[in-house]
């Protein structure tokens, strides 16, 4: 009993080819999990901003209408604020960078390589490379909106010690 083994590509046949192809698939799902991300951290400042709007107009209500807390109001109207410049710093436009290859890109790729892995093999370099900028972008963006949620949770409790104090 003979029984052949199939072992799909060797190292002799394609399997660099192979890798390469597969390479390519994980950066460019690299890329849209990267992409999807900064669309979810993006939501979540949008929906930050509505609240700071909402809670700054109370706040100044507050502010004018009862002299009692005036200091206190002041102060968690600044952290808002702090929130809402941190939550439009994430929201604002970023220099993302997508890897996208034009026609005459194409063309010239074919010039400078002569097979299909070695296309293949700078096309995945290319999308690592830019994987690489926007996950710095993205930790930056991330960073803006922990401080938005830090400074936003604090606030209450800011204005209810100073509150406290100025009693």
């Amino acid at each position: 009993m003979d029984q052949e083994i199939e072992v799909g590509e060797v190292k002799e046949d394609g399997l660099r080819l192979w890798c390469a192809r597969l390479s390519l698939e994980y950066a460019k799902e690299e890329a849209k999990r990267l992409d999807d991300a900064v669309q979810r951290l993006k939501n979540r400042a949008n929906s930050l901003v509505g609240w700071t709007v909402t809670i700054s107009i109370a706040l100044c209500a507050v502010f004018f209408m009862h002299p009692v807390f005036y200091f206190s109001s002041l102060i968690m109207l600044i952290f808002i604020l702090i929130t809402a410049c941190l939550c439009v710093a994430t929201l604002y436009s970023t220099p993302w960078v997508y890897t996208n290859i034009k026609l005459q890109g194409m063309d010239d790729f074919q010039n400078d390589f002569g097979t299909e892995l070695e296309i293949i093999e700078k096309l995945t370099l290319k999308y690592e490379r830019h994987n690489q900028q926007n996950t710095r972008i993205y930790y930056r963006l991330q960073k803006c909106m922990k401080g938005a949620w830090i400074s936003f949770l604090v606030t209450p409790f800011i204005g209810f010690l100073v509150q406290l104090l100025m009693k």
